[in-house]
């Protein structure tokens, strides 16, 4: 398995977040936990699209640690098909976004069957597309 190291742009196409007990987030201050229902388009070694879903948990202190399933459907370099990242990471008290993200093993569907990877994020203020490193291989 030859491991890809690559760059790639995502962009977020919608964004909904609600606390548990149904309150739009934004409108709540302090502590609470959502649920976020995201649509990412990527640009780069991935065309396509992610939908994705967050478990959020925002501190009085403003800190934040998420984590969160996204199915990705498009390609990775010319193959069509579609996988599933695993999303974990926080946001300090800075409001710098960290997280790793990994291709869950097994999810790989079409022409990315057997894909694996990891890529990791690092996200400073709103953007109008963010950076990526991802790092991916095929067991076949």
């Amino acid at each position: 398995m030859t491991e890809h190291p690559t760059n790639v742009q995502f962009s977020v196409k919608s964004w909904a977040e609600v606390t548990y007990d149904g309150r739009i987030a934004r409108d709540v201050t302090g502590a609470k936990a959502t649920v976020s229902d995201i649509v990412y388009v990527y640009k780069g070694a991935i065309v396509g699209e992610g939908v994705l879903k967050y478990l959020m948990h925002y501190r009085e202190t403003g800190t934040v640690v998420y984590t969160g399933l996204e199915v990705i459907t498009g390609s990775v370099d010319g193959r069509e098909g579609g996988f599933t990242f695993l999303h974990n990471g926080i946001v300090d008290e800075a409001g710098v976004v960290v997280g790793t993200l990994e291709i869950i093993p097994g999810s790989g569907h079409g022409g990315l069957t057997g894909i694996s990877g990891k890529a990791t994020i690092r996200i400073i203020g709103h953007q109008e597309s963010y950076p990526m490193d991802f790092t991916y291989s095929f067991d076949q």
